[in-house]
C-alpha cells in the first residue's frame, strides 16, 4: 500500500490473534494500533456491547535500552519481529523474564508472570509492548517501553520573560 504525503490511512487488521504493520518511510510518520475488549453494556445503555480501547504508538526498533513497569492484572508482552530477531527481557536483579527468538515478519504474544512493580528492560532490536487486560471486566491498555536513559542534548539558556508575560 503506498499512501500520499500528509494522508490519514486506517488499515483494517483481521480479527483474531496478534498482526502489525511494517511502515517505511523517508518522511516523518505518525502511527499507532488500537486494539479494543467488548464486554456487556450496562442495561440501561441501550446498547449490547461497550468497548474499551487502547492505542499503541509505533516504534522503530533499536539497540538503545528501554523498559517498564509492570502493572497488576493480566499482563502479555506483544512482539513483532519486522526482520526477525530474539527479544531477552531482565528485570532490575538481571533475571530472564522473556527469551525468544522471533521469526521474520512475525508477531507473537508472551504471558507474563511477574509482580506488580517490576521494571522489565530490554536492548533488543524489535518492537514490544505490554499489554495488560481483563476481559471478563471488559478493560484492556498497552505500555509501550521507554528509554531508560537520559540522551545527552545540548540546550541554549537565554534570559527573557515568561511565555504569555507581556
Amino acid at each position: 500500500m503506498t499512501v500520499d504525503e500528509g494522508a490519514v490511512t486506517d488499515i483494517a487488521i483481521p480479527e483474531g490473534g496478534v498482526a502489525a504493520v511494517r511502515v517505511e518511510s523517508t518522511t516523518p510518520v505518525a502511527a499507532a494500533a488500537m486494539v479494543s475488549v467488548a464486554r456487556e453494556a450496562p442495561a440501561d445503555s441501550g446498547a449490547d456491547n461497550a468497548l474499551d480501547l487502547a492505542w499503541t504508538e509505533g516504534q522503530e526498533p533499536t539497540e538503545v535500552e528501554r523498559g517498564l513497569v509492570v502493572p497488576e492484572g493480566a499482563t502479555t508482552i506483544v512482539v513483532a519481529g519486522t526482520s526477525g530477531g530474539h527479544l531477552t527481557l531482565t528485570d532490575e536483579a538481571g533475571e530472564t523474564v522473556v527469551d525468544e527468538d522471533i521469526a521474520a515478519g512475525h508477531t507473537v504474544q508472551i504471558p507474563v508472570d511477574v509482580d506488580a512493580g517490576t521494571v522489565v528492560t530490554s536492548s533488543d532490536p524489535v518492537a514490544w509492548t505490554l499489554r495488560v487486560d481483563d476481559a471478563d471486566a471488559g478493560y484492556v491498555t498497552t505500555l509501550s517501553p521507554q528509554p531508560t536513559t537520559v540522551p545527552d542534548r545540548v540546550v541554549r539558556v537565554v534570559p527573557g520573560p515568561y511565555v504569555g508575560n507581556p
